[in-house]
């Protein structure tokens, strides 16, 4: 059972994978998160990542595009 630092840093690794695989303009969905996770060995349930998503929002490294569902780093939201 991983504590919620761990998890969390864990997720941002993930996401940090995925925006150099050229996920960057476009954002990313959590089952991408989820999908990249499985392949590295590292599963975490779909509620966990969607729960560590909002973490990162709080903490103001990510934001959601509502009306895509697709989340982007907070500085790139911005600058779009």
């Amino acid at each position: 059972m991983l504590t919620g630092k761990r998890r969390t840093d864990r997720v941002r690794r993930a996401i940090d994978d995925l925006l150099a695989a050229g996920h960057d303009h476009k954002g990313f969905l959590p089952r991408d998160v989820n999908r990249l996770l499985r392949e590295q060995n590292a599963p975490m349930g779909a509620w966990e990542v969607r729960g560590e998503l909002s973490r990162l929002e709080q903490l103001g490294e990510l934001k959601l595009d509502a009306p895509t569902g697709r989340w982007l780093r907070a500085e790139l939201r911005k600058s779009a």
